[in-house]
């Protein structure tokens, strides 16, 4: 699976930081929505344009497992503090850290790092230096 800043905001939703019944819309300007939804078990489906489906589900230990039909799955990792570490297989490590101001910033070696925060009215912006800010909003 490659990464891709649609993978990461998944990855958000997933570990509960977008804890939400309803689902969610992410929406970068230009590009098509993917929608985030809910699954029995506590995971999601999550449905990209024109890509197949990812599905995310809780680990037994904790964390989750993000599979898409015939790849490798990712698996996110609680780590102390209320952060992730996240392995997709071939690829480097990432690394979710809280902030203070209830968002996250994520970071793997040698990338900027993305910032995650929230929203007055809900919702979430998510930002890399250089790059069109993608929004995350309750369905």
């Amino acid at each position: 699976m490659k990464t891709t800043k649609a993978f990461w905001l998944l990855l958000l939703v997933a570990i509960g930081s977008l804890a939400h019944a309803g689902g969610y819309v992410i929406q970068a300007p230009g590009q098509l929505p993917t929608y985030v939804n809910p699954t029995p078990g506590g995971g999601y489906l999550t449905m990209p344009p024109g890509q197949l489906p990812i599905y995310t589900t809780p680990s037994p230990g904790g964390g989750y497992v993000v599979q898409t039909p015939g790849q490798m799955p990712t698996y996110v990792n609680p780590t102390p503090g209320g952060g992730y570490t996240t392995m997709p297989p071939g690829q480097m490590p990432s690394y979710t850290t809280p902030t203070p101001g209830g968002g996250y910033v994520i970071q793997t070696p040698g990338q900027m790092p993305t910032y995650e925060t929230p929203n007055p009215g809900g919702g979430y912006t998510v930002t890399t230096p250089g790059q069109m800010p993608t929004y995350i909003n309750p369905q």
